[in-house]
């Protein structure tokens, strides 16, 4: 192998360890931004999601997929924080751009405590999601007030919760 080509391999190499690297960890912003009108999702039947429903709660929207490492590894934190926190005013959604028989399978096999669904076309580009696992949490009046971009744990998601909790329109 020429010397030109090591190089080249080098430089790929440390990309793919720097994005997988970067994977690992989550970067937070606090925001303050809407639910883009019209924005909806469904659930594995194919019926529509309306996130009105979701008003007066906290709210926090899971994008994942089934064949990301790092939205698999968090499975076990949101889980628990959905149990633990469920009965608190907080829904969460596990969203996918993913076909519904893909994570339809997925969950027959790892039962989550929440419900998945799925994302309409232009979802995620409309929310400017361009890494998974990304996280959104919504207030209870809809706006998006968190996101979390990579992987997150329960605490993390318990702290930002109980933030919104203290706030006028959250239960």
């Amino acid at each position: 192998m020429t010397r030109g080509w090591r190089w080249v391999l080098v430089v790929l190499a440390a990309g793919v360890a720097g994005q997988f690297i970067a994977g690992a960890h989550s970067t937070e912003l606090t925001v303050s931004e809407a639910i883009p009108p019209g924005l909806f999702l469904r659930d594995a039947t194919g019926a529509r999601i309306d996130l009105a429903h979701y008003r007066g709660h906290v709210l926090v929207l899971n994008f994942w997929a089934t064949w990301c490492p790092a939205c698999r590894a968090e499975l076990a934190d949101l889980s628990r924080f959905a149990i633990e926190e469920g009965p608190h005013c907080v829904d969460i959604l596990g969203v996918t751009a993913e076909p519904a028989e893909v994570f339809t399978e997925f969950t027959q096999h790892v039962p989550l405590p929440y419900p998945v669904v799925q994302s309409a076309p232009g979802t995620e580009e409309g929310l400017g999601i361009s890494v998974l696992p990304t996280t959104l949490i919504l207030d209870g009046n809809g706006a998006i007030v968190r996101r979390i971009e990579g992987a997150t744990t329960a605490e993390h998601l318990r702290a930002a919760a109980s933030a919104l909790h203290a706030s006028p329109g959250n239960c």
